[in-house]
Formats: C-alpha cells, structure tokens, sequence
C-alpha cells in the first residue's frame, strides 16, 4: 500500500473552489493522461473499476497520479457486467437504466472526472435522484469555461457519449490527436521497496533462528558507540565505586588513604572529583592532601592508614569531617 502524500483530486478540486481559481490546462491533462493510463491496465486484464471519481484519483507531490479504490471492481467473463453500483453522479446511462454495461461505462465516468476538473463540479447535477437521471440520460452538458483549448472541448464530448458504443476505449483515448498533441511523458520515478519475503518456518523449531531475516540497522556505527560508552561507563562506575552504598564509604584507596564519610550531594562531587585526580596522577594528589588535610608529623612512607582532617575549614571540601 502507498501514501498520496498530496491527498485526492476531490480535495484539490475544493481548494480551486474556495481560492476561486481553476486548474492550469497543463496541469488537468497531466492528471487525465494518467488516470487513462491506469484504467487501460485494468482493461486489459478485464477488470471493471466501476467507480471512477475525483475522490478516488490519489495524488502525490511528485506529480504522479494514481487510480484507487478497487473496493467494488470485478472481472468480467464474457465483458459484461449488470450489477448497478458506483457514484450516482459518475454513473453512466445504461448504470441508470440497469441495463448491461461494459469497460465503456468506465470511460463515461472518466469523462464526468475530466469535466469536473475544468469546471469544478460534475458534469450532471439535479434536484433530486429522478432529475439527475433525466439529465443523465438525455447527456446535456454545460459548456466547460473558455480559458481551455478546444481539445479539451473535444474529448469531453467523446467520453461523455450517451451511446457507449459510441465512446472509445483506452487505447483509442491515448492515440487520439487532441491527447497527442498535448501528452508527456508523465511516468512518475519507479521506486523500489525493500520488502521481506514470507519466512518459511522449519520442522525443526532449532533452525528457526537460521530462517529469520538479518538485523539491519540504519547507522552501525551508532551503534557500536551506544555500546562502547556504555561499556566505558560501567567500568568507571566499578572503578570509582557507588559512593551511596555506606558500605563503600569507608573503603581504602590504594590501601594508603582512607576518606571520611561523606553525606550531601556536594560532598560526593568533591570526592569523586578527588578520587579521579587521584587515579590519573596519584603523586600530584599526594602532595595536595599534604599540605591541606594530612598532618606534617604523619609520614607517608610508613604504610599506615591516614584520616585526614581540616587545617581551615573554609578551603577545605571535607567541613563535616572531625578534626
């Protein structure tokens, strides 16, 4: 299933209503050309849309136009169809009259579409369901706006023939001269969908991991480093140590310092800060903790555990410890 990132005919035919301006010519033969193109590849399957309107006329911001909506087509066998279904408005004569119908009926209806795009209403309206099949059968039309070429004027009126014996069929519609002279190439850019294929479930439930497709994801590399930091993140968390933990509050560093316990959030900034600086450069640390919190009398080089306290108590981080 595809998204019409630009919505349906019907609601750009509302939008020109309420902004009062009309199609561009250019612009309307675009959408007829390929509208035409997508019923001729139901017709040569011999599939009937029977419901052909503005509002199933799906379109995208690329400029390509695609038919939808096959809600009530049907094959047909023999050519003809007879259930009466379809728009009242789109319906052709013999729809109305319940009779047997053909691809042609399709045609009328993609001729109602291609009135309504240079007027911007259908081309049969009327008071009631009895009016509007009266006009329906009798094919009056109002004449489309004079700003459009007479090619417009003239596949119009072949497309909305009473007769449907007298309307022509896909192929006719795109080799006419009028079309022609005004056709583009209006093939829109194919574009090619990744889909998976239906996984076929072994006997064995141990090959399933085998079956299952391969993840694939958009940037791996993201990945990797999603992984390596959380990696990296653990292992600084095991080498600082969960500082809430009051089990951990007195542990020993390096068996040499041993830091008080600490209570506020403050405090543990300080002290991780401390124990960072102390594992990157344990001798720089040393020498601050003598001058600051270690008593010049206590000698290092005797192994023994040190309990620093404050000298001042303003510059130093430690002012709940005991001094």
């Amino acid at each position: 299933m595809e998204y019409a990132d630009s919505g349906d005919l019907l609601q750009r035919i509302q939008s020109c209503v309420k902004r009062k301006t009309k199609f561009i010519e250019k612009t309307i033969w675009a959408i007829f050309i390929q509208i035409t193109k997508g019923l001729q590849s139901l017709h040569d399957l011999d599939v009937l849309h029977r419901d052909i309107k503005s509002a199933n006329v799906f379109m995208n911001k690329d400029g390509s136009v695609k038919l939808g909506d096959l809600n009530i087509s049907k094959v047909t066998k023999d050519g003809f169809l007879k259930t009466q279904t379809g728009t009242p408005f789109y319906a052709s004569p013999e729809v109305w009259k319940d009779q047997k119908y053909n691809k042609k009926s399709d045609i009328w209806s993609l001729g109602c579409v291609l009135y309504e795009m240079c007027t911007l209403k259908p081309p049969f309206n009327g008071r009631d369901s009895d009016d509007l099949f009266l006009n329906i059968i009798a094919g009056r039309l109002d004449p489309i706006p004079r700003q459009y070429s007479k090619d417009l004027v003239t596949i119009i009126r072949a497309l909305l023939k009473v007769n449907p014996a007298d309307r022509p069929n896909c192929h006719e519609i795109l080799e006419m001269e009028c079309v022609l002279k005004n056709y583009e190439d209006f093939s829109p850019k194919i574009r090619f969908y990744n889909l998976l294929e239906p996984i076929k479930l072994p006997k064995e439930l141990v090959l399933l991991s085998s079956c299952l497709p391969r993840p694939s994801y958009a940037d791996s590399s993201s990945v990797f480093y999603n992984m390596t930091h959380r990696n990296h993140s653990k292992k600084l968390e095991n080498t600082c140590g969960d500082y809430k933990n009051s089990n951990n509050d007195n542990r020993n560093i390096n068996g040499q310092i041993k830091l008080p316990t600490l209570k506020s959030q403050q405090q543990l900034i300080v002290r991780n800060k401390i124990i960072h600086k102390y594992i990157e450069n344990p001798s720089e640390i040393i020498k601050k903790l003598q001058n600051q919190c270690i008593n010049a009398n206590t000698s290092l080089a005797s192994g023994q555990l040190l309990k620093p306290y404050c000298v001042t108590q303003k510059k130093s981080p430690f002012h709940n410890s005991p001094h």
